[in-house]
């Protein structure tokens, strides 16, 4: 059985004002959307995050047309995860975010995953909400969690980059999984710190909104994110709903 989700979506990256190198690694597939943002210097968070987008993609691609169930999602991350570490001993290290139209407890609905502080972004259509699906896992986000720094401190705070999970880093990864279900017209934006560093909240809703296609709003996200910082490695990977599964007793539960 394949997915009965149809997406189309636009990718873009940069490597920005200061970088000599892109650490930034993407991909995509038919239902699986990646973006990666590897740390570690020069050879060494490229080849992280590359490492970690390939482990996805050919898990995908060996998997076939079948519908993959969350665990060979997780399955296929662990082994990117034990390939960064081997390569550099746990010195290097990559932030990843993913989508991914999954089977789940019979149920086909998408996953969102994520380890770092690359996000994961949902417009929803219908309601015209945009809604942060990630939560970042950092120094900064443990502050505002607990309440020690307010959200407009942490856009700015110089912590703001000192994450607390990365793939590679450990042999036991521990990322963040979500599922959930989208509806014909929803737009999603993965994308590195190098994006959501620089454009805010209300901006990137707006921009999910007004672009003709999800490649205007990649190219969209990277121009605005150069004009306003550019001081990182930036990538947008934006994915659009054409067609879902039928409404199911679980979804109108939800509702």
């Amino acid at each position: 059985m394949s997915s009965s989700y149809r997406f189309r979506s636009g990718v873009a990256t940069d490597v920005g004002h200061r970088r000599d190198t892109n650490e930034d690694s993407y991909g995509t597939a038919d239902d699986l959307f990646i973006v990666a943002d590897g740390m570690g210097g020069h050879d060494a968070g490229e080849v992280a995050s590359a490492l970690t987008v390939k482990a996805l993609l050919t898990g995908r691609e060996e998997h076939g047309d079948k519908l993959v169930e969350l665990t060979d999602l997780q399955q296929w991350l662990t082994t990117g995860n034990k390939e960064v570490f081997d390569y550099s001993n746990g010195r290097a290290g990559t932030t990843v975010t993913l989508l991914c139209a999954v089977k789940h407890e019979g149920v086909e609905r998408l996953a969102v995953i994520n380890v770092g502080d690359s996000r994961t972004y949902l417009y929803r259509s219908a309601d015209e909400q945009l809604v942060q699906l990630t939560e970042d896992h950092s120094v900064v986000q443990e502050m505002l969690r607990s309440g020690h720094i307010t959200a407009d401190e942490a856009r700015h705070h110089r912590a703001k980059n000192m994450i607390t999970r990365a793939v590679g880093s450990q042999l036991r990864l521990t990322a963040d999984v979500m599922m959930l279900d989208a509806a014909v017209g929803d737009r999603f934006l993965l994308c590195s710190d190098g994006l959501s560093n620089a454009v805010d909240h209300h901006e990137i809703g707006l921009v999910l909104t007004s672009a003709q296609t999800p490649q205007d709003a990649a190219d969209t996200f990277i121009e605005q994110a150069l004009d306003l910082d550019g001081s990182d490695n930036i990538t947008a990977v934006v994915v659009e709903v054409l067609d879902a599964p039928p409404e199911t007793d679980h979804q109108k539960v939800q509702q």
